[in-house]
């Protein structure tokens, strides 16, 4: 049915919208072959959206699928320089309590990173106190989640926090890599959303 997609479509494309997608992947899990869907979606105004479904277009007809909660927050000036990325930063979590980081000061003032602005169902889930990176250092940490997964109606969630910092009198704000919680899946969990679609 995925192989025939004509067109998808989000509830509120006045903030962002599609502008390509793809299916991809074959990973088998019990009986069950799962795809990847990848979209492409661009801004079109600054500002937190909330998506909850997409309607897809297929050679059968539309049909409305609930994604759960993906909040996309469109913020001004990112940018990776002079704070990148270090060299540790998973990309899949198994834990479900904290969240690492790896940040290295590439230039030659010291950085003072003030917030993780990251939120779970309207709440912010990492506090941190104000802390500096020399020059030319790499700090890498372990954050509190305070969110408990276990009462999450989903399955997987994805933290990518926006990192903001002072570089001198520069406010910068970085966007590292998202990470995933909660990716294995399951031959239930995958029963449970065909039995939700239909």
């Amino acid at each position: 049915m995925f192989n025939e997609i004509y067109s998808i479509n989000l509830s509120n494309e006045d903030s962002i919208s599609i502008e390509s997608f793809k299916v991809d992947g074959n990973a088998k899990v019990g009986e069950y072959h799962v795809k990847t869907l990848i979209l492409n979606i661009v801004a079109k105004s600054k500002g937190k959206t909330d998506i909850r479904e997409l309607t897809i277009q297929t050679k059968s007809g539309l049909k409305k699928y609930d994604v759960g909660a993906l909040e996309i927050n469109v913020i001004d000036d990112t940018s990776d320089k002079p704070l990148e990325v270090g060299n540790f930063y998973p990309i899949i979590r198994d834990e479900k309590n904290n969240y690492i980081y790896s940040l290295q000061n590439k230039g030659s003032d010291k950085i003072v990173v003030n917030k993780f602005d990251a939120e779970l169902n309207g709440e912010q889930v990492l506090k941190i106190k104000p802390f500096v990176i020399e020059a030319n250092k790499q700090k890498e940490e372990e954050v509190p989640i305070k969110f408990d997964f276990k009462k999450s109606p989903y399955a997987v969630t994805v933290l990518r926090p926006s990192i903001h910092y002072s570089d001198g009198n520069k406010q910068r704000v970085l966007l590292p890599p998202p990470t995933w919680y909660g990716l294995g899946i399951t031959v239930e969990q995958i029963e449970k959303t065909i039995e939700y679609n239909n």
